[in-house]
């Protein structure tokens, strides 16, 4: 039995923001935002585990529990300056709080057979938010939701050895049920039933002293429960944010191909993507047009290619590693001036080096290049590089270590992309930022962890 309890009994920040409004190109108005929030947060996590042999079977059974809280608070204010008229105030005061609870199982028996290894297993999941959301000046609607959900799944999974080969084949079945509620009141339209069915294979050979690997499977990404929200939080005058209570889950096709020689690796994959998420910018109602709503949304089916190329060889004390990536996707998305293509590839470099200096010293220097490209519907505009570096030594029988390490050394690493979102276009620019970072640990009786508990309902607790 493992039980972990996290508290975080005040978390603060604070925020100001600067907006110019232009109309038709003309300084129109001018706003400053200032915002102080704070937040605290609960979380219980317990999981209950049996590892051992049964009748010749493997048994590996979970059961896990998770309760946590979340409370929030906000207080913002806005001055207003539009062309001649006096300067305008307002208050925006928000209250938030969000529970979670979740009980999960899951049962995995594998056996030999027929010269392989059988496993077969089912899994459990029921887990209930709610999300309570209050806005005092009633500028922004309220919200007081509640999502239950049952996830029910089975699956079973082969694999074995052919001469110098291996084949693994899988496939998972889940039907999930998920009940939306409005300040008590059952909602059927956003309420959802899901079955879906995920295979995966897997083939593995070598050729000669080249290792060859390819491999399919099917999957599926759920919407996180804070991205069905409904009620609109507040940014600016001109802008809310909100979530979607309609989202539909991601699924995913996968093909992929991996290729190993020596010091050399390869991997490429083609991804077909169904019901994908991403952020859109509409009115937010007819009566005020002039604020945008962005929340998240299905977008039309696209599909995705990725190549990857690493060559790791070894000199002496020096030990480099270059990698060379780029990602090719053909997605439309929705812009200001309508549908568009975005196509254009993106690319990435890394090159690693490991040092082993006297006195045990070992040095890190890492060179990252990003070049100008689309990834779904943000564009890098600019071609970025960076430099890393660190110094490593450990002291008193490795029981004591040293990390001294600098990000972005020479100041270089500047972000410039452009974001297409419906009825708005966001470009976004952030200034260098170099770090130093020094790092001691000291490990006292150390010893191997005998855990061997592997959790249930994963994927439910990322969601949360």
């Amino acid at each position: 039995m493992r039980y972990n309890y996290k508290r975080t009994p005040k978390s603060a920040s604070d925020l100001s923001m600067h907006t110019d409004v232009l109309l038709d190109g003309e300084a129109y108005e001018q706003a400053e935002n200032t915002n102080a929030s704070d937040a605290r947060q609960t979380d219980h996590r317990l999981n209950l585990y049996y590892n051992g042999t049964v009748g010749g079977w493997n048994v590996d059974f979970n059961a896990d529990g998770l309760w946590n809280e979340n409370k929030g608070r906000s207080l913002g204010r806005e001055y207003t300056r539009t062309l001649d008229l006096p300067e305008e105030a307002r208050d925006i005061t928000t209250f938030d709080e969000s529970r979670n609870t979740l009980y999960a199982a899951k049962l995995v028996v594998s056996h030999a057979l027929a010269g392989g290894q059988f496993a077969v297993g089912s899994e459990y999941t029921r887990n209930n938010r709610t999300s309570l959301y209050d806005n005092r000046e009633g500028i922004l609607q309220g919200e007081d939701d509640e999502v239950k959900e049952e996830m029910w799944a089975v699956f079973g999974e082969y694999s074995r050895q052919l001469g110098q080969g291996s084949v693994q084949a899988g496939v998972r079945y889940e039907h999930l049920k998920s009940d939306y509620y409005e300040y008590g009141v059952f909602n059927k339209e956003q309420s959802r039933k899901y079955s879906n069915v995920f295979p995966s294979l897997s083939l593995s050979h070598p050729i000669g002293q080249v290792q060859l690997q390819l491999s399919y499977a099917a999957d599926i990404t759920r919407p996180d429960y804070s991205l069905l929200n409904s009620a609109p939080r507040y940014v600016n005058r001109y802008t809310y944010e909100a979530g979607n209570p309609l989202l539909q889950p991601t699924l995913s096709h996968n093909l992929t191909l991996d290729v190993a020689w020596k010091q050399l690796y390869f991997s490429g994959g083609y991804r077909h993507i169904k019901d994908g998420m991403t952020s859109f910018c509409d009115s937010y109602s007819a009566d005020n047009p002039a604020i945008s709503l962005l929340r998240p949304v299905n977008i039309e089916d696209f599909d995705k290619a990725y190549a990857m190329v690493a060559y790791s060889p070894k000199f002496g004390c020096w030990q480099p590693q270059w990698v060379a990536s780029m990602e090719q996707q053909w997605y439309k998305g929705s812009t200001p001036e309508g549908s568009r293509m975005f196509n254009h590839p993106l690319g990435s470099f890394l090159w690693k080096n490991s040092l082993e200096l006297p006195w045990d010293i070992l040095m890190y220097v890492d060179a990252t290049v990003i070049t100008q490209g689309h990834s779904e519907n943000v564009h890098n505009d600019k071609t970025q590089w960076r430099l890393d570096a660190s110094l490593y030594r450990e002291f008193a029988g490795k029981r004591l270590s040293c990390l001294l390490s600098v990000t972005d050394l020479f100041s270089t690493m500047t972000n410039h992309v452009t974001a297409y979102s419906g009825i708005r276009t966001l470009t976004m620019g952030t200034d260098t930022r170099r770090t130093f970072t020094v790092t001691l640990r000291y490990k006292f009786n150390a010893t191997k962890s005998k855990y061997k508990g592997t959790g249930a309902g994963s994927s439910q607790k990322n969601r949360m």
